[in-house]
């Protein structure tokens, strides 16, 4: 469809107005060769039509068109006219009103019409006739009200999605760059420390700083990827960067950049060994464990697969950031029949949590998303521990 056609071609919703419309409209014509007649006819087809009419605006003003419409059809009834081509113009009408305003004013439009056809006697309706009536209007009516109260599903499950979607992206958020600032700022201050009497241990530290803020940014990327709208392209080249400052980063950081963008990783168990290794780098002593009772590791679905490395990730986080401790170990057990997977960490610190954040409660959130649970607390002989027990293939 060319653009010129297009500003000229109504909007979806008008045109199906418009179709209602003349279908009344035929319906009118209809009624009239059927038999409709007598002096007052031709004055009740024009009446048709100006419901018709009204119809158009409904979307726009529901409760105004539906007056008009109300008032054209007590005139239509005042004159005589046989009731079903107007009672379908007012169909539309109620089902609007009872979708848009509820089923009271909805109500209220009938018990006017009902009452305007019991006043005009002459119409010839029979009672009949008017139970008939009324009874398609409550049908049209009824159709509003589901329509109302699946729109009001809809639109519950669409802010429940949304929440759930922040949810998700500030758990992402806080546990890749909280766990990569903190080692930044660990591996910072030792090399503050080390950078008079030691220069050589302030080059390794800032070598993991260098490290850290890297795979910082490359998660920030992978985050922001996903916030991206579906019909939008990820940007296929390096971000622009001054000449000077590319110059100044030296090469291999360009080269990281482009290899980071648009990346989208998850990472999982497979990542746990660089994740302790750098925990490691902060002087934490970290031991990994993993048991399963058969011949090999069952296969975790991605979801599963992440939330392992991000509980993992989030508990060695609060270990270098709170407790204070010397060693911590990270155990990784399958049960027998390898449907859940069990993930403790646990440290030699002080057993008492640190202040109170996102952090503990993001687990849990995680862990209860894969239909699973996550406990937090003193460990019998000291320290600290998170235990959580997730299902292999989620929830």
């Amino acid at each position: 469809m060319s653009d010129a056609y297009r500003r000229w071609w109504p909007p979806r919703g008008l045109r199906a107005d418009l179709l209602i419309a003349a279908g009344i409209a035929a319906g009118a014509v209809v009624a009239g060769v059927a038999g409709a007649s007598g002096p007052a006819w031709p004055y009740g087809f024009a009446l048709v039509v100006a419901a018709a009419a009204a119809v158009p605006a409904r979307s726009r003003w529901p409760v105004g068109a539906s007056v008009v419409v109300l008032a054209v059809t007590l005139a239509y009834f005042a004159l005589g006219n046989p009731m079903n081509p107007m009672v379908l113009a007012y169909m539309v009408m109620l089902y609007t009103l009872a979708e848009s305003r509820g089923i009271a004013v909805a109500a209220a439009f009938i018990v006017a019409v009902v009452a305007g056809l019991v006043w005009f006697e002459s119409t010839g309706a029979s009672r009949g006739d008017i139970f008939r009536a009324v009874g398609w209007l409550l049908t049209a009516v009824a159709a509003g009200a589901v329509a109302r109260q699946r729109g009001r599903t809809i639109a519950q499950a669409e802010r429940r999605a949304r929440a759930e979607e922040r949810l998700r992206i500030a758990r992402d958020l806080h546990d890749a760059l909280g766990h990569r600032l903190s080692l930044i700022n660990v591996q910072a201050a030792a090399a503050l420390h080390r950078l008079g009497e030691h220069p050589e241990g302030a080059e390794s530290a800032l070598a993991a700083v260098k490290e850290a803020s890297r795979e910082a940014l490359g998660d920030l990327r992978a985050t922001l990827g996903m916030l991206r709208q579906a019909d939008e392209r990820a940007p296929t080249g390096p971000p622009a960067v001054p000449p000077v400052a590319m110059e100044a980063a030296g090469a291999d950081t360009a080269e990281v950049g482009r290899a980071e963008v648009g990346r989208a990783e998850r990472p999982g168990m497979a990542a746990l060994d660089r994740l302790i290794a750098g925990a490691r780098e902060t002087g934490l002593a970290v031991r990994l464990r993993v048991e399963c009772g058969q011949a090999s590791v069952p296969v975790l679905t991605p979801e599963v697969d992440q939330a392992v490395y991000r509980i993992v990730q989030e508990a060695l986080t609060n270990v270098t950031r709170h407790s204070g401790a010397g060693s911590a170990a990270v155990e990784i057990e399958f049960d027998d029949g390898s449907d859940h997977v069990t993930v403790r960490v646990g440290d030699d610190g002080s057993a008492v949590p640190g202040p109170a954040g996102h952090g503990i409660r993001g687990m849990r959130e995680r862990a209860a998303a894969l239909g699973g649970d996550l406990a937090t607390g003193p460990l019998p002989g000291g320290g600290f521990g998170v235990s959580a027990r997730l299902p292999v293939r989620g929830a």
